[in-house]
């Protein structure tokens, strides 16, 4: 599910900093552009979960020159490191900061920012400025669209199978004996 950020500007709260729609940015998409003072400014921006599970979050930001660096929270707690497996390589670790930071406006990547079990109901994601890349002229923040993607819980109490071969291939074969 794709939440249009700035189809809530009037639910959004801000600290350090104000905001605006910036319509046809990029390639037509419009942005929230939080025009934060420095680091430790802070835009809050809620959404609503239809179905409680576990959750993959992503978040189209724009990069510019006059763009800042930010950490993410959910509900006033640290979004980063996802922990999928416990074999190496296996882990999609982003770096928990967001560097937004480019010579010039574009809007072409998703960053991952985690892997949440949410409860159904209203949630809250958090942008705290951290500060800014030596080359950028400001902290701003843009960002196009929060995307929400269910994926699978775990373990699969309904499902041994699943959590027999997973066993396997923790422990190897000897799970099995």
């Amino acid at each position: 599910r794709q939440v249009e950020v700035e189809r809530s500007l009037d639910r959004t709260k801000m600290e350090g900093g104000s905001a605006e729609v910036i319509k046809e940015a990029f390639w037509s998409r419009d942005l929230l552009l939080f025009r934060a003072k420095g680091a430790g400014s802070k835009i809050h921006i809620p959404i609503d979960i239809e179905e409680s599970g576990l959750y993959e979050i992503l978040a189209q930001v724009a990069h510019s020159s006059d763009y800042g660096e930010f950490t993410t929270l959910l509900d006033g707690k640290p979004l980063g490191a996802v922990n999928l497996e416990h074999e190496p390589g296996a882990n999609m670790v982003e770096e928990s900061r967001l560097n937004l930071y480019h010579t010039e406006l574009y809007v072409a990547e998703n960053h991952l920012l985690g892997w949440e079990q949410l409860s159904k109901g209203p949630h809250i994601i958090t942008f705290v400025c951290t500060g800014k890349d030596s080359r950028s002229s400001n902290y701003f923040l843009g960002i196009d669209t929060l995307i929400l993607s269910k994926v699978a819980s775990f373990p699969h109490e309904d499902n041994p199978l699943a959590d027999e071969l997973r066993r396997i291939g923790e422990q190897g074969l000897a799970a099995v004996s």
